[in-house]
Parts: structure tokens; C-alpha cells; sequence
């Protein structure tokens, strides 16, 4: 019974105010105080989404035509490069440096795939001639021959001429 009486007499002696907020109010013990929890994606996540969804955001604009409903961001290119167009430096220098950005990782690509397409004809030469001089003469029908590995040096250009690469074009039997 005293224990009892001590706990409504510290009740009312209890004061309210900053960092002491009324007994009814706070955390029960061993209820989380966050129940929802921490969302699962993190801000950088959640500002990502928001910057693709407004990038790719339909609106109208002005040409020369009357009216287009493009992306915003579209929109943003399409003016910076009118701002470059008319002579303003910083606006050419930047579209300049996007411009060589992109053509060097077009270029790299481009330099990879050719590296790739000579690899394979010397490769695929070698198991030729290996098959050939052992006397095999099937050969896998779902795999190029080399000679259907056509590379362009002066264009810098590959083209496989095999029915598996090609929709439609020049089979085996055509040459």
C-alpha cells in the first residue's frame, strides 16, 4: 500500500515541461517508437525516382512547327544547345564536353566489339583448321564460320552473315 502512495504522490509532484513530457504520453516499454519503422529506400533512391520522373515528364513547347509535347529533359538539351548554337561559351563548352563524352564511350564500344570480331576469326581459323586436319567435318551450325565474320578496317565496321545474327540475309548456302 505505501508503494502505491508514492507512486501518485511522485505523480503529482511530477512537473511538465521541456524534456519532461507527460507520463501518458510517452514510450510504453517494449513498444517501438518508430512502428512504421525507416522507409526502405534511402533519400538518394527516393531523389533519384523524382529527378527520372520529372526528366521524362511530357511538356509542350514551342518550335518552329506550332507546338510538341516532349520530355523536360529534351526540352532542357533542346535549349542549352540553342543557347550553344547562339555563342554563349559556357552553355557550347559544356554541350561540347557531353558530346565528346558520349562519342568516347560510343567509340570505346565500337573499338571493343572489333577487338572481339578479330579474336574470334583467328579463333574460330584455328578450330578450322584443327578440325580439318584431324578429319572432322561436321561442324556446329549455330556458330559463324569465319568467313562469314565480315570486318571493314577502313570503316571500322562487323557484320555477322549468319542466320542465327541476321533476321534475313546470306545463308551458308548462298555464299
Amino acid at each position: 500500500m505505501t508503494q502505491g502512495r508514492r507512486n501518485t504522490a511522485a505523480q503529482a509532484e511530477y512537473d511538465v515541461g521541456y524534456g519532461k513530457p507527460p507520463v501518458h504520453t510517452r514510450f510504453r516499454k517494449g513498444q517501438s517508437g518508430n512502428p512504421s519503422g525507416r522507409p526502405r529506400r534511402t533519400h538518394h533512391e527516393r531523389a533519384e525516382e523524382l529527378m527520372l520522373r520529372e526528366a521524362y515528364r511530357l511538356v509542350t513547347v514551342r518550335d518552329g512547327h506550332g507546338t510538341a509535347r516532349i520530355p523536360a529533359f529534351q526540352a532542357v538539351l533542346r535549349a542549352q544547345i540553342a543557347l550553344a548554337a547562339k555563342g554563349n561559351g559556357p552553355a557550347r563548352r559544356s554541350v561540347q564536353r557531353s558530346l565528346q563524352k558520349i562519342e568516347g564511350e560510343h567509340h570505346a564500344l565500337d573499338m571493343e566489339l572489333l577487338k572481339t570480331a578479330i579474336e574470334y576469326q583467328a579463333h574460330a581459323r584455328r578450330i578450322a583448321a584443327d578440325r580439318k586436319r584431324r578429319g572432322i567435318t561436321d561442324d556446329d551450325p549455330t556458330m559463324p564460320r569465319p568467313e562469314e565474320v565480315l570486318i571493314d578496317m577502313q570503316t571500322q565496321e562487323v557484320a555477322i552473315c549468319h542466320p542465327d545474327f541476321l533476321g534475313s540475309g546470306p545463308t551458308r548456302d548462298e555464299g
